[in-house]
């Protein structure tokens, strides 16, 4: 069960199942707080997406009930409103992609391990697993005024757009309990803000794989 919080009547949802393998079938419900169905749907591999307008302002309820025992899905949800999203355990090998749909600022928060947080247009919260192995993953561009809270051990921030062929050295100023991270590359330079004591050794950079920068906490 994956709870999210939007803010805004008449607001659209849309839940998204990606690298489903061909023969899952899973049945999505997208439920009021006190247990009414909005909508539902089965999804499987050629119908993969659930919409649904969302009357009033409020707690929200995403329910998946998958036909097999361990099928492996990657969630994405996202909305047109402000929103707040809780995400409980993935279950199996599947892991979680939450996305801030709004210009609002948003605060999505993992509540599991192997969950992937991506915020939207606005200033959003990121709020990791306190268990760790959370991926916070945006482009450098909407990534710029994104706060980042419960970042340490097997985390991982995906910048996708930030080159690392030419990667410029980080810089961090900070307080007692907050500090900026400011990346850069030839064509990029942006600010992460996190919440935490750290230092700019805490920062370490590799390659994505993908021509981006993964920056896991040291």
């Amino acid at each position: 069960m994956f709870q999210f919080r939007v803010r805004g009547d008449n607001q659209t949802v849309t839940l998204r199942l990606d690298q489903l393998t061909a023969s899952a079938n899973i049945t999505a419900k997208i439920l009021e707080d006190d247990g009414r169905v909005v909508t539902t749907r089965s999804l499987d591999a050629s119908s993969s997406t659930l919409f649904a307008t969302l009357a009033t302002s409020g707690t929200y309820y995403v329910q998946l009930n998958a036909a097999g025992t361990d099928t492996s899905y990657r969630m994405s949800l996202s909305t047109s409103a402000t929103t707040t999203v809780t995400a409980a355990s993935a279950g199996g090998s599947s892991t979680m992609s939450f996305i801030g749909g709004s210009s609002g600022a948003d605060t999505l928060t993992a509540t599991a391990a192997r969950q992937t947080l991506t915020g939207g247009a606005g200033a959003d919260t990121l709020v990791g697993f306190n268990g760790f192995d959370t991926t916070f993953k945006e482009t450098v561009a909407s990534r710029n005024g994104d706060t980042i809270r419960l970042f340490g051990g097997s985390d991982v921030i995906d910048l996708t757009d930030l080159a690392f062929a030419s990667l410029k050295p980080f810089a961090y100023s900070r307080t007692s309990s907050a500090g900026s991270l400011t990346v850069a590359d030839a064509t990029h330079a942006r600010t992460i803000s996190f919440t935490g004591n750290f230092s700019v050794a805490n920062f370490v950079a590799v390659t994505d794989g993908h021509g981006g920068t993964l920056i896991s906490f040291h």
